[in-house]
């Protein structure tokens, strides 16, 4: 046996797996209700401050990469006024040098007025051949890009002009060779010098000119084109006057713009002049040669659009802003662009998220205080409910809550004061109660002393009578005068001892034989006794039992003493004809078996109905009954763990329901 025996263990990869979340959620149920509480409100505040925080830090931020945007965006435009500036500069030179001067004398004239600060760097003279050009070179210095070409020719000076003395810093030259007039007939510098004459008032433009129409004007070779500043006003006599002047390496345009837009202190500002996409002019330390993001190129040579937003220029991220520059033609020749270093405004950020966060955080810590004093304060009245409970538990009844006003567990307090005073009085009811029934009791205990002293002195006489007279009986012939009263003597004797039997029954405690019974079998069992008593057709017994068995632990020949005198009460509470119905079926929780005996009889009144269990009360004559039955039937259920329950209304039948502890298990035969 012991080998065909199985483990019942459960394996543990069956049982079901604890995750985390199950971990928390059991840690939080053995909370108590003040630490829920505040956990909860930690939970809305952390949750709200850290809403706050990426909300506030969110729209910060862009607030501030919108008003660095817009900066730079009016920056940019004070950029590009400044360079149209020069453009108008150039102009109005040029405008001021046509109307007051010739060929013979230009060059005197502009080293008197711009000695200092020359705003360009050569003039060419048109009057239809070409035939003057005017370099602008400092002697002693190597800055100026401007370098005298080997196919110019040597200097021719003015009849007018005096000799140039040591600080002369200008060159006048004339164009000889036809190759270098057919080199710059088909440029933008006869173009700009013809609209001049044409509309007969000055033009300034931007220009892309070849390497080699550069290198014809003077500059050093450098085998790619170059961008140029020009400006043109037709001269008295004929002719236009052209000024012009290379921003390719010419970085002085891009520091002016860098000075007059970057705040002070701000020294990481960067100004940029671009041809195409290439960087010609720049503050941007050894950036000249390099190329433009290719997005922003697309957007601003390509679109024609002007770019704001962020790029990455030499290794660094800045806030930027570029414009397109067009030549005379509205042709996108170039970019204009201005930023200004991330960094610096990243700083504010982090300056100001963190006082913004600090804020946040102090007021979490003030919410933290105020929601545990909050919890505390606003569960002072549960802790005193739960406090009163406590002692009523213990026994105290006098307990009383404060009823504080404007709470909203007043009514609790009210409803609370208000079950305690019922307790207190139901207590003070049930002691009486109690004092009744235990008195009631020592009298029942005393008589059933007594009735058991007594049963047994007059049990013994009775046996001798009922032998002797069932004797006298057995020897008397029907027909003997003695025969009848001989049959009395017989059943009244028999009867004293049944009453005899009944208090030894009650006086005495027997305790029960238990194992597996089927009640359905215990029903059939007192049924087959019962019908004995009860023969004919006026009582009509109705009989529903389960198919399965329903085992209880109990004494077999008690529960039929039990059922035995229920089914026989019902038949005498029957007056003619009627139903007795006997049920037995499992109840809704599946824990107890209910046993129904109802019955159609004429039922039993209130006052009755509460003292049926009394031993000695009957209300069926003393000629009928001991009032013993339902006291002992009592006593067996209950030492079999079970009660008994009746309901009765007067004239309409009474109905006892018995329930015993139902048990799994096989019957034991």
């Amino acid at each position: 046996m012991a080998d065909e025996e199985k483990d019942l263990t459960i394996p543990e990869e069956a049982l079901p797996k604890r995750t985390y979340w199950y971990g928390i959620l059991e840690w939080l149920q053995k909370l108590s209700m003040r630490n829920r509480l505040f956990l909860a409100f930690v939970v809305l505040i952390v949750s709200s401050a850290s809403a706050t925080i990426f909300i506030g830090n969110a729209v910060f931020n862009r607030k501030v990469e919108d008003l660095v945007s817009a900066k730079v965006e009016m920056d940019l435009k004070v950029a590009e006024q400044m360079f149209t500036g020069r453009l108008e500069r150039m102009k109005l030179i040029a405008h001021a040098l046509a109307t007051r001067t010739d060929r013979r004398t230009v060059a005197a004239d502009y080293q008197k007025f711009f000695l200092d600060e020359p705003p360009l760097d050569f003039f060419l003279l048109d009057q239809g051949d070409l035939t003057t050009l005017i370099y602008m070179e400092e002697r002693g210095s190597s800055t100026p890009a401007i370098r005298a070409a080997p196919n110019v020719s040597p200097p021719v000076a003015a009849e007018d002009a005096e000799p140039p003395e040591d600080e002369t810093k200008y060159i006048v030259r004339a164009l000889s060779e036809p190759a270098d007039v057919a080199a710059l007939k088909p440029t933008a510098l006869v173009d700009l010098a013809d609209a001049a004459q044409l509309e007969a008032q000055p033009h300034a433009s931007i220009a892309i000119l070849d390497d080699a129409v550069a290198e014809r004007l003077g500059y050093a070779e450098s085998g790619q084109p170059s961008m140029f500043m020009l400006a043109a006003a037709p001269i008295k006599g004929g002719g236009a006057l052209v000024l012009g002047r290379r921003l390719n390496g010419n970085n002085e345009l891009a520091f002016s713009m860098h000075d007059l837009i970057a705040t002070v202190g701000n020294q990481r500002y960067k100004t940029t002049v671009f041809m195409r996409d290439e960087r010609i002019s720049t503050t941007i330390r050894d950036a000249l040669g390099s190329r433009a993001d290719p997005k922003i190129a697309r957007t601003v040579l390509e679109k024609g659009q002007d770019y704001v937003g962020a790029a990455r220029l030499m290794g660094e991220i800045f806030f930027t802003a570029y414009s397109p520059i067009r030549d005379e033609r509205g042709r996108v020749v170039g970019m204009l662009g201005i930023g200004t270093s991330e960094d610096i405004y990243r700083g504010i950020q982090r300056r100001t998220t963190i006082l913004f966060s600090s804020l946040i955080v102090g007021g979490m810590v003030f919410g933290f205080l105020m929601s545990y004093l909050f919890s505390a304060w606003l569960l002072r009245p549960v802790r005193e409910l739960a406090e009163g409970m406590e002692k009523v538990a213990k026994g105290d009844l006098v307990t009383k809550l404060r009823i504080l006003s404007g709470s909203e567990l007043v009514q609790v307090a009210k409803s609370f004061n208000t079950m305690v005073g019922a307790v207190r009085e139901r207590d003070i009811k049930l002691r009486q109660i109690t004092e009744e029934q235990l008195s009631r009791m020592e009298k029942q205990i005393s008589i059933g002393r007594l009735a058991a002293g007594v049963a047994h002195e007059i049990n013994n006489p009775l046996t001798a009578v009922l032998s002797l007279s069932s004797l006298l009986l057995k020897h008397a012939p029907p027909e003997d005068p003695r025969h009848e009263d001989l049959t009395l003597i017989v059943e009244e004797t028999q009867r004293c001892r049944d009453i005899v039997n009944s208090l030894l029954d009650f006086a005495r405690e027997r305790q029960p034989q238990k194992k597996f019974v089927d009640i359905n079998q215990i029903l059939k069992d007192t049924l087959l006794l019962t019908n004995k008593y009860h023969k004919g057709e006026r009582i009509k017994k109705v009989i529903k039992l389960k198919p399965e068995p329903l085992i209880v632990n109990g004494d077999s020949r008690q529960l039929i003493q039990v059922f035995t005198n229920l089914v026989l009460n019902a038949a005498e509470a029957i007056e003619g004809e009627g139903s007795i119905t006997i049920s037995a079926d499992e109840d809704s929780s599946g824990a107890f078996v209910e046993v129904r005996v109802a019955d159609t009889g004429k039922g039993i009144s209130k006052e009755h109905l509460r003292r049926v269990f009394e031993p000695f009360f009957t209300t069926k004559g003393a000629s009928k009954g001991t009032g013993l039955g339902l006291s002992v039937s009592m006593g067996i259920v209950r030492k079999h763990d079970g009660n008994i329950e009746i309901e009765s209304e007067e004239g309409k039948g009474t109905r006892v329901t018995v329930l015993l502890p139902r048990v799994e298990g096989e019957l034991l035969i």
